[in-house]
């Protein structure tokens, strides 16, 4: 032993008792107290100038920007004390360290192998040596060691009892590699002349002379934390791998202005040590090239966010009191890389050039650099590893490369280690010996880059016997990333598998442990593999090619299969081919015979950016992929050859991307395979490959696409050449037919719009649009959002829109906007946001989440419309497209800080206080209304239906549940449109060609200028943009609603219609101009992949974004007529604005109005009535639509008042008579009464619905009159009981006026009461008024002769029925003496008679059925009608009887009721039987009682829709006997494999049409036999075959929107399946499987619970033979009646 160091370990505990440390004997076993210290220097300079050599040259700097420091933290454990040192500095020579640790050791007694000082490598300190073009400042390199030793002191001098934790993180944002590989085409001259540089550092953002980073990321953070015993935090060393950021001089960089914030948010006190250390980042930096460039974050924002992701990971730690120490050190001695004889003769004459100037050129910098190399030969450094508890610290010369550390800690044997580079000396960069054959600043030989290339290998193994020493234990074998892909390869047993791990050059080896290959010069390792992108996860490892190859031998004979991962980073128009990614032939050959699989370049330019497969010079054969690979893209490549045919997979598609017939040229048994060049090491692969496999035969189609599948990944676009191709706008106008009398003019195109989806106009007449520039899966297909709002000008006014200007961008899948005050209202789910620009710029700088919650999923299915109500509130279309969607939907108001649950239902909010609303709904894309305020919608099936039940008038009664508030008006569903295009492939399942399939915006056409106003009829435009057209139709007023005809004119095309396959018109308005304005999102694919199946989603997806450069806006306007000028309603005055509303447009009226509203909000009280005064004086206007919306605006502002209602009220104009009812809910005047008495016959039928709603507000507590309303309300139900909207409207009004309608109804008698009993009955019910439910009793319990009809029964049965729901009785409602009562008393007699009835076999089969249904609900006769009902159920009996006998039963609900189904269920005809299985599916005891028999009874034997029925439901308990009794069902996929060969197999019509009888009429109907249940099957015709398989087999794989099958769980217990076909604030309606609807109280729902599955249950091939299939298959292509 040295005798230093042996007198320094026997004073050690003398000199340490200072500090208060304890050195206990080495053999003592109990735990030691931890003790820990820390301390901070300054190291200013003491004088100015100083050198600074953080830049390839000299610079001096004359003052501290920011503080320089040491910061030291010493550890004692009571065995062993170390010290870590930080230093601000880009780097100090081991000379000054030695010298700092040496003087530090004397004062502290500390050895100096137990101390670890490391520099920052701030590039802003001033010159502790010198390098490169700089010298060392001498005065400042002689107070460094006292100033370092200092800290170190000071450190050990403060040590005290501690605890410490460690923790790391990853944090991928703040650094990324920037030493980038450069294309072979773009090579740079080193310093010496030559073209050497394959990589180098700061390309450039997205720089296109580069082709990838030369290297992997290290994102981890770690940290090690001390704080006192009593939780103070007394220091933390954190470690990130990531170079500088860029200070000014002098500065600590970020890694000071870290200590700074980690401090501030820890809210540690005095005396807390922050240190940043510097990990190994010698290729690494805060920039991301592969990203657009963007202004750099300042360097005390980029150390503030790194402190923030600290002090969240601190705060998790877990502390440690008992912490061992350990550090060990080595030294070693390396080679320099000393310039030949040539090289320092050149440098010797450059030197001489110089004289004593300081070197400014690179080429001088380097000469000089190569004398100092030659003057020292070798270099000795030292090396060391800590253990601090389960932390390793490892400390390493100078700068590392970021794989260098990934190394280290992979071997590392401690669960956590950091690397401190720039420890113990400056050896300059130490890259991977790979990293030197790329060239480069960091491999130039010079005291920056100086070692023998093995260096770093040599370094890495030292280190991890170091690691080994200080834990303990073994270091780690590589562990390979276990990823789902890997283990599908290696169980389809490949010949080889090459994971392409390691990280080290030399052998690759084969996951098989058979065929390792081996790498030329010119690859990079560990690069990020195909699954890069997910960071949560463990990341799989690829090679960067670049010149270099990897080879190996595989016997693989003439059939086998090639697959592997590729990534492009060449661009396809660089050379004449891009580069060859696999190869097979003789090594060397120059005739390149064998195959070989490239991406085509210039040579061949329609086969540019495709895959190719090349035989050979001399053959010369090849074949040319469909796609253009997306560049810079994963993609995976699947090849297989058989004999002479080939096919190449792409990205696990089925369908080949190329196939055909190719020779191989070379003989089978040559084993020699090349990946990343060809064999003859032309156009070699500049780009990476990942998971390399090579199999054993060929295989099959399906099996790629599962292994694709086994990634989970989305495959990149790859572009194809469109069947169709774009057309520019003017092209574009051409290819547009509208009707004889209109022309089309192009309004804006590209550039000023792209991807535009909604338009408004604000009062100055600028044009705002929505861009949907995002749709459909984000701007990298994996959701990022890049919507964006433009404002457009037509300044010079000829109608062209020239001006363009991007107000807002990086929304969220934007889909609607209305323009309101300065802003405008915008949605993007999740939220509806207000935008506006505060200081002028025309850009938005102001958002506001107005309300949040907004549903989010497929693209098309979102928010969206935003459309002014006369009722002063915006309106919104929830998106939905069928009743179920969203249904657990909650929005949140922001402004009034409110919930509603709005469910799948559209939903209306006040712009002033953020009210929220829901509406009835749903609507998909666009909900417009109407000049008198009804409002339409539509889904992609349904091209236009009306809201005729508006949702807040019919949840005011829960008790009795609303219909289904929609009126289809243009039918059928999937209504026929009439287009020019070329008929387009369909994917979407059970879709059709020349019909609605993707109905938007359905607008009603309020102006006069392309068609004059029409009382009683309306111009309705509906887009479709899968068939390029625009449809019109007129509407036809009906009753409350509307029909509808064609237009005249436009029978062999729509409206607006285009030949143009890409012209997706979404959006029609009414512009300020009178003009029809359509909006074109230009598209090539319209469909969302949500819609597709996965075969589709396949064949799509490289057209996803085809046009998202692209966007049209059109405007139709009539032949000869000019469009209307829009007025600037901007510069108007309130009166002016009032005169505005004089106006045919829809648009001016509509923002007039919104404009009187907030100006008269906006105004003192005093101006307000002087304007008011004015205002009002239009209410006389002879313009019904100016009275119209001055009524409603005055209403908006709190101005209006009975005087004016009262005038509305007796409007000639049915719209003012209708608003005015609206109005006059919350007027408590008498006058206003009388007056809504005499409106009972008003002749229009829209006026009397909004009467028999309005009169529901009319109640006893808030309005003096509500007896008479209640009357009037009693008339208009007898007056329209035969209308099922004005029923609904009655009943939604009836809860406060429910005697005085019970008592009108049953007077009427007749078809009214018959309409209205059993609903009154219920309410009446529900609210205990028992002389509202007398006056519905009394009519069925009343027959002067005893002889009771079957209505009466049944009226009265259904009666007790809800009674006992209740809890009633008969006897209970009997005791009280009051009406009710007595009518209870006399109900003995109807027992009596049907009693009677019952038994009287000549009764008729009605009477003697609503008999037996009465009995049940008496003791004393219900034994005798359950022995009747039963003896019904046999076969002898009348169909009619038995399926009342099933329904009866079903009802009652006695515990014998299942036993006595099942027994007769073997033996029940086709009509009975469903009945008897619904009853047994609706509640679980009887559903197990079901399974229980089934078992040993072969009749009881359920078709596929009750056996899923039963797999689905809801009881856990029913779903466990049941996948235990009935047979399990095959994989779908096994069945798909099954059926196949029927594909091959020639169909008979006819016999297919047979099997749809037998199979499909379940759910189907065909020539009007079936139930209509399931979606349209109208003109499949298109489909191909194996997609009509496809769905028969597994139809739960592309479900069509609204045919998800429900659960709902009554109150009772019971269980209804079926489809959500609406939903309204009080109820929702299923269609259950037996085409039946049925409509439910939300009240009376106990849970609802969306299967995931369709209604059409998979099994139904059971039985079905090849043969039948194919017929089948054949018959529905063929058949063009189906419905």
């Amino acid at each position: 032993m040295n005798p230093r160091r042996r007198l320094l370990s026997a004073a050690l505990p003398l000199l340490l008792l200072a500090a208060g440390l304890v050195i206990a004997q080495p053999d003592a076993e109990k735990p030691l107290p931890f003790q820990a210290g820390a301390a901070v220097v300054d190291l200013a300079p003491s004088s100015f100038p100083v050198r600074v050599n953080g830049m390839f040259t000299e610079r001096t700097a004359d003052a501290v920007v920011d503080p320089l420091t040491a910061r030291a933290l010493a550890l004692a454990d009571g065995r062993t004390a170390l010290v870590l040192c930080v230093v601000d500095s880009c780097m100090v020579p081991r000379g000054i360290l030695d010298e700092a640790k040496t003087k530090a050791s004397h004062a502290t007694g500390v050895p100096v192998d137990r101390m670890l000082i490391s520099a920052t490598h701030t590039h802003s300190a001033p010159a502790a040596m010198g390098c490169l073009g700089s010298r060392m400042d001498p005065a400042y390199a002689a107070i460094l060691p006292g100033k370092i030793a200092e800290a170190v002191i000071a450190a050990v001098k403060n040590l005290q009892p501690a605890r410490a934790g460690w923790t790391a993180f990853d944090d991928w944002d703040h650094t990324h590699n920037r030493r980038w590989i450069r294309r072979p085409d773009k090579l740079l001259n080193d310093p010496f002349g030559q073209p050497t540089v394959r990589a180098n550092m700061h390309p450039g953002h997205q720089s296109p002379d580069v082709t990838g980073p030369s290297g992997p990321v290290d994102p981890q953070l770690s940290m090690l934390a001390v704080e006192s015993t009593d939780g103070k935090p007394l220091a933390l060393l954190a470690n990130y791998s990531m170079h500088y950021q860029g200070s000014p001089l002098l500065s600590s960089d970020y890694f000071g202005r870290f200590t700074v914030h980690i401090g501030q948010l820890l809210k540690a006190g005095p005396g807390f040590t922050a240190i940043m250390s510097q990990g190994t980042s010698g290729d690494l930096w805060s920039g991301d090239y592969s990203a657009p460039a963007k202004p750099a974050l300042e360097y005390d924002v980029y150390a503030k966010e790194i402190a923030e992701r600290v002090a969240a990971a601190y705060r998790k730690i877990e502390w440690h009191t008992a912490v061992p120490l350990a550090m060990v050190e080595t030294t070693l001695t390396l080679n320099n890389r000393i310039p030949d004889e040539a090289r320092l003769r050149w440098a010797k004459e450059k030197q001489q050039a110089l004289g004593d100037q300081l070197p400014q050129a690179q080429a001088d910098i380097y000469a000089l650099e190569a004398i100092y190399l030659h003057e020292g030969p070798t270099t000795e450094f030292k090396l060391q590893a800590l253990r601090i508890g389960d932390l390793g610290i490892t400390g390493i010369p100078n700068e590392v490369f970021c794989l260098t550390g990934l190394k280290l800690k992979a071997r590392s044997p401690f669960p956590l280690t950091m690397n401190i580079s720039l420890a113990n000396g400056a050896e300059g960069y130490i890259p991977p010996p790979e990293q030197h054959a790329l060239g480069g600043y960091t491999t130039w030989p010079a005291r920056t880059a100086k070692l023998e290339t093995p260096a770093e290998t040599k370094i890495t193994a030292a280190l991890t016997i170091l690691l080994e020493k200080a834990s303990g234990k073994p270091a780690r074998p590589p562990q390979p990333v276990e990823t789902d892909q890997a283990k599908a390869i290696m169980e389809a047993k490949p010949l080889a598998f090459w994971r392409m791990e390691q990280m080290e050059s030399g052998a690759v080896p084969d996951a098989t442990g058979r065929h390792p290959a081996t790498l030329e010069p010119g690859v990079a390792l560990y690069l990020p593999g195909h699954d890069e992108k997910p960071r949560t996860a463990p990341l799989s490892r690829a090679f960067h090619f670049a010149g270099g190859r990897m080879q190996a031998s595989v016997p693989l004979g003439d059939t086998y299969s090639v697959a592997f991962w590729l990534w492009n980073g060449m661009p396809t128009d660089a050379r004449p081919v891009t580069g060859y990614a696999y190869s097979r032939g003789r090594d060397g050959d120059s005739t390149a015979a064998g195959e070989h699989l490239s991406i085509g370049g210039t040579h061949l330019p329609g086969a540019q950016g495709r895959l190719i497969l090349f035989n050979g010079n001399e053959s010369n054969q090849l074949l040319t992929g469909k796609s253009t690979l997306a560049l810079k893209a994963w993609h995976h490549v699947v090849l297989v050859r058989e004999g002479t045919n080939v096919r190449v997979h792409l990205d696990g598609r089925p369908v080949p991307d190329l196939e055909g017939t190719l020779p191989l040229t070379i003989p089978p048994d040559l084993q020699q395979l090349r990946f990343g060049g060809r064999v003859d090491g032309f156009a070699n692969w500049e780009g990476k490959l990942d998971e390399i496999a090579v199999f054993p035969g060929a295989l099959a189609p399906t099996t790629i696409s599962q292994l694709y599948q086994t990634a989970r990944q989305t495959p990149p676009v790859t572009a194809l050449t469109p069947e169709f191709p774009a057309l520019g706008p003017e092209e574009a106008l051409k290819s547009i037919h509208v009707p004889a009398g209109f022309k089309v003019e192009l309004a804006a195109s590209e550039p000023q719009t792209m991807d535009p989806v909604a338009i408004d106009w604000d009062p100055a007449g600028r044009l705002w649009i929505v861009e949907m520039a995002d749709y459909p899966s984000g701007m990298d297909n994996e959701g990022k959002p890049g919507g964006r709002v433009r404002v457009l000008e037509d300044a010079d006014g000829d109608g062209r829109y020239e001006k363009s200007t991007l107000f807002a961008d990086g929304l969220n899948f934007p889909t609607g906007l209305l323009t309101w005050k300065d802003g405008l209202f915008v949605t993007a789910a999740p939220d509806l946001l207000y935008l506006k620009d505060t200081d002028g710029d025309g850009r938005a700088d102001h958002t506001e989440k107005v309300i949040t919650g907004l549903t989010e999923g497929n693209q098309q299915l979102r928010a969206n419309g935003l459309r002014w109500g006369l009722d002063n509130r915006i309106y919104c279309a929830a998106g939905g497209h069928h009743g179920g969607h969203g249904a657990a939907t909650v929005l949140r108001s922001h402004r009034n800080q409110t919930d509603v649950k709005t469910g799948s239902r559209d939903f209306s909010f006040d712009p002033f206080t953020g009210d929220v609303r829901p509406e009835s709904g749903p609507s998909q894309f666009g909900r417009n209304r109407d000049d008198a305020g009804h409002w339409f919608g539509t889904q992609n099936s349904r091209a236009l239906w009306q809201y005729v039940l508006p949702d807040p008038y019919l949840k005011r009664n829960p008790h009795v549940p609303a219909p289904d508030p929609t009126q289809f008006i243009i039918t059928p569903l999937n209504a026929p449109v009439y287009p020019v295009s070329p008929p387009e492939k369909r994917f979407h399942s059970f879709e059709n060609t020349g019909h609605f399939t993707s109905a938007c915006s359905g607008l009603i056409y309020r102006d006069d200028l392309l068609f004059p106003r029409r009382e009683h009829e309306l111009d309705a435009f509906t887009c479709e943009p899968f068939h390029n057209l625009v449809q019109h139709n007129i509407l036809m007023e009906d009753g409350v609603s509307h029909t509808f005809r064609r237009a005249p004119g436009e029978e062999k095309h729509d409206f607006f219609a285009s030949s143009d396959r890409w012209c997706r018109p979404v959006m029609t308005r009414t512009g300020p101009d009178g003009a029809l304005w359509v909006v074109d999102m230009y598209r090539y694919i319209i469909e969302h992949p949500d819609w597709l199946p996965e075969n589709g989603r396949a064949e799509l997806l490289p057209y996803y974004r085809l046009g998202e450069d692209k966007g049209r806006l059109y405007r139709v306007v009539p032949e000869g007529k000019s469009p209307r000028k829009a007025a600037r309603l901007d510069t108007m005055t309130i009166p002016q604005l009032a005169a505005a509303l004089d106006s045919p447009n829809e648009w001016q009226r509509d923002k007039a109005h919104m404009m009187l509203v907030w100006k008269l909000r906006d105004i003192s009280k005093e101006e307000k009535e002087k304007m008011l005064a004015e205002v009002r004086a239009g209410l006389a206007h002879p313009n019904p639509l100016v009275r119209l919306h001055l009524l409603c605006a005055l209403d908006g502002i709190g101005a209006g008042d009975a005087g004016a209602v009262l005038a509305g009220l007796e409007d000639p104009s049915p719209a003012v008579r209708e608003n005015a009812l609206r109005l006059a809910e919350p007027l408590p005047d008498s006058a206003v009464s009388i007056r809504l008495g005499t409106m009972v016959d008003d002749p229009d039928a829209k006026v009397r619905l909004q009467l028999a709603f309005s009169l529901g507000a009319w109640m006893p507590e808030s309005h003096p009159d509500s007896a008479q309303a209640g009357i009037t309300l009693a008339k208009l139900a007898v007056r329209d009981h035969a209308d099922p909207w004005m029923r609904a409207a009655v009943m939604s009004s009836a809860a406060p006026h429910c005697r005085a309608l019970c008592e009108g109804v049953a007077a009427a008698g007749g078809p009214a009461l018959a309409a209205y009993a059993d609903d009154l009955a219920t309410l009446a019910l529900a609210l205990e008024d028992r002389d509202s439910l007398a006056a519905m009793v009394r009519p069925a319990l009343t027959a002067p002769d005893g002889r009771f009809t079957p209505g009466q029964l049944s009226a009265f049965t259904r009666l007790l029925t809800a009674l006992e729901k209740k809890g009633l009785t008969r006897a209970g409602l009997a005791e009280k003496p009051d009406a009710l009562g007595t009518l209870m008393e006399s109900s003995e007699a109807v027992f009596a008679f049907a009693s009677r009835a019952l038994l009287d076999a000549s009764a008729a089969t009605a009477l003697r059925s609503a008999a037996a249904g009465l009995l049940l609900h008496d003791a004393t006769t219900q034994s005798m009608a359950v022995n009747q009902l039963t003896a019904w159920l046999a076969p002898i009996s009348d169909q009619a009887l038995q399926v009342a006998a099933v329904r009866h039963l079903a009802a009652f609900a006695g515990p014998a009721v299942p036993g006595i189904l099942i027994q007769h269920l073997p033996g029940f005809s086709p009509e009975t039987r469903p009945a008897a299985l619904e009853a047994l599916l609706s509640r679980e005891a009887w559903s197990l009682e079901l399974l229980d028999q089934m078992a040993s009874n072969p009749g009881l034997a359920l078709d596929a829709v009750q056996r899923a029925r039963l797999m689905q439901h809801a009881s856990e308990k029913v779903r466990t006997l049941a996948a235990k009794t009935l047979s399990a069902e095959s994989s779908r996929q096994e069945v798909l494999t099954q059926f196949r060969p029927a594909l091959s197999l020639k169909g008979d019509t006819p016999r297919g049409r047979q099997v749809f009888l037998n199979r499909c009429i379940a759910c189907h109907r065909m020539e009007g036999a079936g139930i209509d249940l399931g979606p349209d099957l109208k003109s499949i015709a298109g489909h191909p075959a194996e997609k009509i398989l496809t769905n028969i087999i597994d139809p739960s794989l592309d479900v069509q929107p609204g045919y998800f099958a429900y659960q709902a769980r009554l109150g009772d217990g019971s269980v209804i399946y079926g489809l959500v076909t609406s939903e309204t604030g009080n109820s929702v309606t299923f269609k259950l499987p037996d085409g039946t609807s049925r409509l439910v109280a939300r009240q009376d729902l106990a849970d609802l619970q969306s299967t995931g599955v369709s209604l059409m249950p998979p099994g139904l091939e059971t039985g079905l033979s090849h043969q039948e299939m194919a017929d089948l298959i054949a018959w529905l292509r063929s058949s063009p009646q189906l419905n």
